[in-house]
């Protein structure tokens, strides 16, 4: 039983909450440089957007990784339980 529950102990979510805040990172830099420069508003609103996708696909596939890893670790515990 325990062997089956050890790939829990893989899923950290703290880590993938990292891949936004670099993000928001990079997007403050990107806006201060953008600022001294005095580039297009327009440049900046879509650098934004862009980052703002790439959030959520990255939080999406992270939800769906960890769907995987649950749904795997259940199996292997009805199969240990059918055996």
């Amino acid at each position: 039983m325990s062997k089956a529950l050890k790939p829990l102990s893989k899923i950290h979510i703290g880590d993938h909450l990292l891949y936004p805040l670099v993000v928001v990172i990079v997007e403050v830099v990107v806006i201060i440089v953008v600022v001294e420069e005095e580039v297009d508003v327009v440049i900046v609103v879509v650098i934004v957007v862009v980052e703002v996708v790439v959030i959520v696909v990255v939080e999406v596939v992270v939800v769906v990784i960890v769907v995987v890893e649950v749904v795997v670790v259940l199996l292997v515990v009805f199969n240990s339980w059918l055996s």
